[in-house]
Parts: structure tokens; C-alpha cells; sequence
């Protein structure tokens, strides 16, 4: 995040030609943004917002220029095209159409492999998994985001804190990414998968793990013996 935050990461999502990763990163820096405000005063809010506008403002008052840079350009050709999508539509009207040929096809899928891919998550879970497993995956995405906001809310030290907003931003990028991309939660070979997946568990395990550690022993109050009364010494 650091890196993309820079000169270096601007260039390299330019570079990228990538609208879906360009959306992704947006998307992920406007949550790191709320997020870090969790424990900001009102002053700060404020300063946020207008530091949004500013920018916002200024991206719309030089977006002529912007749009003559050659990879926005090119972006910006693609999607002024009949089909925006890269044919996108098309290959997921034939998936849904596939999905849904049957009864036994919509609820359970056609499996992994089976033939039909998609550049998308949704479709492309849904045909192999069908309503049953892309509901199970849905809940499953929703569960994990859900707990990782209140653990990130509730969060005493730094890094519980970091790791819950790591989770998020990675859960995030993962759902994102796959309006636009053959791409899971559950997807071995994708890196940002695998760490979101980590970082969920990691998290949830190591609060697991403080919940059911002992509590530490309380200290020993010693009473003092009858008929004794305490001496007070005079201060001086």
C-alpha cells in the first residue's frame, strides 16, 4: 500500500493498463482512508473531507490533460467501445445460460474444470459451484469482512488493529477484483487470495487464542492481625 501510495505505484498502475486494478486500488485506498480515521477528532474529519474535494476538483478540472497521457488514454479508447467489457457481457450471458440449463446445474454447478471460464467471480463460482456453493461463498466473504470491522473497532493494541485492517483491504481487493477478473477468495495460484485468506485467519486465531488464555492471577491481599493497630508515622 505504501508503494502504491507514491510516484512509483502511480506509474506502475498506469503501466498496469488495468481498469479493474486501478478500481481495485481506489477502492482499497478510500477504505484504508475511513478506517485510519478511527480514532481522529472531528477536526481531522473535517481536514479529510476538504483534502477529498480538493483533489476530487482537481482531477475534473485537469481530466483534458489527464486523458491525452497515453495509458489513460488507451483506457479511456477501451472503454468508449461498443462493447466496454471486452466481451465480458457476452461470455457471462452464456455462462448464466449454462448455469441454469438445468435444475441439478443451478444449484450445484458443473464442478471445477468444467469448460465454461469467465472473467468474472460470480458467474464463475456460480457455474461450478452452483447457488449452494456461491451462497456459501457469499456468506462465507461476508462473515469474514463483518467480524474483521468489529475486531478493528474494538481492537486494544496496534497489532490486532493492523492485521483486522489488513483483512479488510485484502477482502475488499478480492471482491473487487472479481467484477472484472476469474478470481476467489479460495483461488490457490493468486497471491492476493492467499493473503487475505492468511490474514483471516491469522487474525481470528489469535483472538481465539486471547479468549482462551487464563486469566492472570490475582494478587494476594494480606489482612492485618487482630488487636494490632497500625503505628502512623508523622510526616515531615
Amino acid at each position: 500500500i505504501r508503494t502504491l501510495g507514491g510516484k512509483r505505484g502511480l506509474a506502475l498502475l498506469l503501466l498496469s493498463h488495468s481498469r479493474a486494478v486501478i478500481l481495485t486500488v481506489l477502492v482499497v485506498g478510500a477504505a484504508i482512508r475511513i478506517l485510519s480515521l478511527k480514532n481522529r477528532s472531528g477536526k481531522a474529519l473535517i481536514v479529510s473531507l476538504v483534502s477529498a474535494f480538493v483533489l476530487g476538483t482537481t482531477l475534473i478540472a485537469t481530466a483534458p490533460i489527464l486523458a491525452e497521457v497515453g495509458p489513460i488514454k488507451s483506457m479511456i479508447d477501451r472503454t468508449d467501445r461498443v462493447d466496454p467489457t471486452a466481451g465480458r457481457i457476452d461470455v457471462m450471458q452464456v455462462a448464466a445460460e449454462e448455469w441454469t440449463r438445468t435444475l441439478f446445474s443451478t444449484l450445484f454447478g458443473y464442478g471445477y474444470r468444467n469448460g465454461i471460464f469467465v472473467d468474472n467471480a460470480v458467474f464463475s463460482y456460480g457455474t461450478e459451484t452452483g447457488i449452494i456453493g456461491l451462497s456459501l461463498y457469499a456468506a462465507f466473504m461476508l462473515a469474514v469482512l463483518v467480524s474483521s470491522i468489529r475486531i478493528y473497532y474494538v481492537a486494544r493494541d496496534r497489532t490486532t488493529e493492523r492485521l483486522a485492517m489488513l483483512t479488510i483491504v485484502l477482502g475488499l481487493a478480492v471482491i473487487v477484483r472479481g467484477l472484472a477478473e476469474r478470481s476467489h477468495a479460495f483461488q490457490l495460484s493468486d497471491l492476493v487470495s492467499n493473503a487475505f485468506v492468511f490474514s483471516a485467519g491469522l487474525l481470528f486465531a489469535s483472538r481465539f487464542a486471547k479468549r482462551q488464555a487464563p486469566a492472570p492471577p490475582a494478587e494476594p491481599v494480606l489482612a492485618e492481625p487482630e488487636g494490632i493497630t497500625p503505628v502512623l508515622q508523622p510526616t515531615r
